[in-house]
């Protein structure tokens, strides 16, 4: 009989037990354990997972490549941790995924090209992180992208910040602490359908 779903919450895990998970997973639940990284590759073999859930976790840092091997996976969570970084590649070759949850972090920066290769996500989550910053080409290839909400208190966004979404449907920014918008903040959003700009110091 094949195992669909692994729930192993509150379990005090250090680390990933990937070479304890059925093959055959779809649901994998490992929230409120203790693992603080996310290695590259670290749930290689599960091809068949569509939900990864990893909230609660003492995740701070997920390596580049961390989920590749998953062409299956439509929904990814990892909110509630102490996270700071999402780095360059770390979501990079998430090619079938629709739904990337990063809220209630302690998310500062998205690197550039952190989600390389995931061009068909469909949402992409960040409200409540303290991010201050969105630098260039932070979203890049995000192509296919529906909705991206991002955490309100925005201070600075570099050109080219959101340089290829280029079918974005709904790109929401609210609640931001700057001024004024840089030259090409918004370049080549050439089929957003809404473009939200709510609460803002703008002048």
């Amino acid at each position: 009989m094949s195992i669909l779903q692994v729930l192993c919450n509150t379990g005090g895990l250090r680390e990933i037990p990937v070479k304890h998970i059925p093959p055959t997973v779809e649901h994998l639940s490992l929230t409120k354990n203790n693992f603080p990284i996310i290695k590259s590759d670290a749930f290689g073999g599960l091809r068949a997972l569509k939900k990864l859930v990893l909230d609660g976790n003492n995740i701070s840092i997920i390596k580049p490549f961390a989920f590749r091997g998953l062409p299956r996976l439509k929904e990814l969570s990892i909110q509630y941790t102490p996270l700071t970084t999402v780095a360059k590649f770390a979501f990079a070759g998430l090619q079938n995924i629709s739904t990337i949850l990063l809220g209630h972090n302690k998310i500062i920066r998205v690197e550039g090209y952190a989600f390389a290769g995931t061009a068909n996500v469909k949402m992409i989550l960040l409200i409540n992180n303290p991010m201050i910053k969105i630098e260039k080409l932070a979203f890049s290839s995000l192509t296919n992208v529906e909705r991206l909400i991002l955490p309100s208190g925005l201070r600075q966004i570099e050109p080219d910040a959101f340089s290829g979404l280029d079918t974005v449907g709904l790109l929401k920014l609210s609640f931001m602490d700057l001024d004024s918008l840089q030259p090409f903040t918004f370049k080549n959003l050439r089929n957003v359908k809404v473009l939200l700009l709510q609460e803002s110091d703008l002048g």
